[in-house]
């Protein structure tokens, strides 16, 4: 009798240990499958092909040298910019300051107090006219846009579905929305 109620255990046992094999397989996957997914894994491209190796690495090159450009003009055209800006209002002030200021006659500085607050004034007015001719403040606002879509791109350009077509039109757009800007 005791054997006869241990039989069914023993076939579920022999069929555990004939489908192991198999399970293993299904458990092994779907834990790879679930493993890469909380480790960032990527689901396959859908329908698009991906950049090659070479392409890529092209791109990658184009990308970094424009990027290294747009960085140095906006730094270049921001100095500029606010150089101009701000030190046409302090020679503008020190201007009216020279002409406030009471020098005694023994300095001999007198004759010379409104020619150098002239002179002051003159170069205020040419900083000045220099910013707004030059358009520094939309060179540098132009800079500044094209760097920061340089780094949006470069963080599309980690994505390893990206189509090559999309990046070098979107890299095109911002190479001439930056010439247009600049002009």
């Amino acid at each position: 009798m005791p054997i006869i109620k241990c039989l069914p255990l023993a076939v579920v046992c022999i069929c555990l240990i004939l489908l192991a094999p198999t399970l293993n397989g299904y458990i092994n996957a779907a834990f790879a499958q679930e493993q890469g997914n909380a480790q960032g894994g990527v689901p396959p491209c859908s329908g698009m092909v991906p950049l090659a190796g070479q392409e890529r690495a092209g791109l990658e090159t184009l990308i970094n040298d424009l990027g290294e450009r747009y960085n140095a003009g906006n730094k270049r055209w921001s100095r500029l910019y606010h150089w101009s800006l701000y030190g046409s209002a302090i020679l503008s002030a020190l201007a009216a300051l020279v002409l406030k200021l009471r020098v005694s006659k023994k300095r001999k500085i007198q004759p010379y107090q409104t020619d150098l607050a002239a002179l002051l004034a003159a170069l205020s007015a040419i900083l000045i006219t220099v910013n707004s001719a030059g358009k520094l403040n939309q060179r540098w606002q132009t800079d500044r846009l094209a760097k920061n879509a340089i780094i949006q791109l470069k963080v599309e350009l980690t994505n390893p579905c990206v189509a090559g077509g999309e990046i070098r039109k979107k890299l095109n757009d911002i190479v001439t929305k930056q010439s247009e800007g600049a002009r």
